[in-house]
């Protein structure tokens, strides 16, 4: 299993943080911490502190949804992330797939946030290997509306819900990512076959909407 932290651990966590970096840079991409929450505003104030990247769902409390935020860090200090956060946090690898030309439009723009489970058939490796060679390039022709796309893929899950990956689909508008997220029906389709080769679609969860904002 990804989410196995001792409870005694103190030094164990930077040692572990810094033990990664050389299997993200193999995989072309940048490590982080990500935390969910289900307080937007603790979220918030974490994000902040630490000039990390937030992500907010703007949906009424009562909302039903994995989580209302995900605040996304550089740092090799875990305790803050694992004091506030109540929801999971997890070491990632950033891949950026396809970057948006103009941060200021990023930020106003809306990004739809999936969360993946690995096909149970499949190897954490295996399925973040077709995720990252085969689903990205097909995800690029087929959501021609995305204006940017992330990968990041969990290396490690130290408390929280267990994931594989969490997608990051990004549009100018949220009409853009309701409207226009596929580009025809026969897209959706090689999408959801797609999908269904490497993750566990019934066992992921629902998707999240957000918006970003950049403190760092």
């Amino acid at each position: 299993t990804l989410c196995q932290f001792p409870e005694n651990a103190t030094i164990l966590d930077r040692t572990f943080i810094k033990s990664q970096r050389d299997r993200a840079m193999k995989l072309k991409s940048h490590l982080e911490l990500c935390a969910t929450f289900t307080d937007s505003e603790t979220a918030r104030s974490i994000a902040e502190e630490l000039k990390g990247r937030l992500y907010t769902d703007e949906r009424p409390s009562n909302a039903k949804r994995p989580f209302a935020a995900m605040v996304c860090v550089h740092t090799d200090d875990l305790s803050a992330l694992m004091q506030a956060a109540d929801v999971a946090v997890y070491l990632v690898a950033r891949r950026q797939v396809k970057e948006h030309t103009d941060p200021v439009v990023r930020c106003a723009g809306a990004i739809g946030v999936f969360g993946m489970v690995k096909h149970p058939n499949l190897t954490h490796e295996e399925s973040d290997a077709h995720w990252r060679d085969k689903h990205a390039p097909l995800a690029l022709e087929i959501h021609t509306a995305m204006s940017h796309y992330m990968q990041l893929s969990v290396l490690h899950c130290f408390k929280g819900t267990e994931l594989d990956g969490i997608a990051l689909c990004g549009f100018d508008s949220l009409e853009d990512l309701k409207e226009r997220f596929y580009n025809s029906k026969e897209g959706e389709r090689r999408i959801f076959e797609d999908v269904s080769t490497f993750a566990d679609a019934r066992n992921s969860p629902r998707r999240v909407i957000v918006k970003e904002t950049d403190f760092g």
